[in-house]
């Protein structure tokens, strides 16, 4: 990687199973708090967001969002990643961190949810897979095996 390039890239996976509509919403404001960050979407359906992935229809689980990540984090190039996913909008906040090591996991602790068809908002608890990021030679030793 040349000197000065970037240091992460911003990993979107998607099962495609939110309202298009409501996704380009999500994708769109990706885009613009991303900046420069390079952006890899590994998805079931094809879409317009950086390099794109296209895994094909299959059952949207766990093993399968995994799947999808490590396909993303081996097309990346930078030394570390970090996740986006469908349903969340990301502050600023977010993207300006990079980690001083390449082997600890590190969450994003500061997510609010918030639920179609429940009133108000709160607070989420403990960590989200949507909101992590990583050395990424080390992420795909951890998910690989």
């Amino acid at each position: 990687m040349p000197m000065g390039g970037p240091r992460k890239t911003i990993l979107y996976y998607t099962a495609n199973a939110e309202d298009p509509t409501f996704e380009a919403r999500i994708m769109a404001d990706l885009v613009r708090k991303a900046g420069d960050i390079p952006i890899i979407s590994v998805s079931r359906k094809p879409i317009d967001l950086g390099t794109n992935i296209c895994v094909g229809e299959t059952t949207p689980c766990y093993i399968n969002d995994w799947r999808q990540l490590l396909l993303g984090l081996k097309a990346a190039k930078t030394p570390f990643c970090q996740t986006a996913e469908a349903d969340c909008l990301y502050p600023p906040d977010y993207f300006d961190f990079t980690p001083p090591t390449e082997d600890l996991m590190h969450y994003y602790e500061n997510l609010w949810i918030v639920w179609k068809n429940h009133p108000g908002f709160w607070q989420k608890t403990g960590h989200c897979e949507g909101a992590e990021i990583c050395g990424r030679e080390y992420w795909i030793s951890r998910i690989e095996p």
